[in-house]
């Protein structure tokens, strides 16, 4: 199937154009490589006030990327923990690291927090 994109006026295959979520015809309206161009050119004239402006402070995105971070840090997900370990060890690929290590930071992780519980917890007298 092609497509013609509306900014470079050529014909491409649809695996050259982004996909859409709003169900006009699955695709964007421009090719992957003239989106990329605009990206990069309005970047630079807003000097990337764009790609941060979903997640400056304050706002419904900056919020729910909190909540979101937290329930994550709750839960103990293997997805957190591997960014916790890929952040202690620069050399490692969050991809990379085994799932048994995964297992062994979690248990390792709970019990630094009961600790740290226990220590803040004083007895009454």
């Amino acid at each position: 199937m092609t497509k013609k994109c509306n900014q470079c006026k050529k014909t491409k295959n649809v695996s050259d154009f982004y996909k859409r979520g709003d169900g006009t015809n699955g695709y964007k309206y421009i090719c992957k490589l003239c989106d990329n161009i605009t990206a990069n050119i309005r970047r630079k004239e807003n000097g990337y006030k764009y790609d941060h402006s979903r997640e400056a402070i304050g706002s419904k995105h900056h919020k729910l990327s909190k909540i979101n971070s937290q329930k994550h840090r709750d839960t103990m997900s293997d997805m957190y923990m591997r960014s916790l370990i890929a952040k202690k060890w620069p050399g490692m690929k969050p991809q990379d690291i085994p799932d048994e290590l995964v297992e062994l930071y979690r248990i390792n992780l709970k019990l630094k927090r009961e600790l740290k519980l226990t220590h803040t917890l004083k007895p009454i007298k």
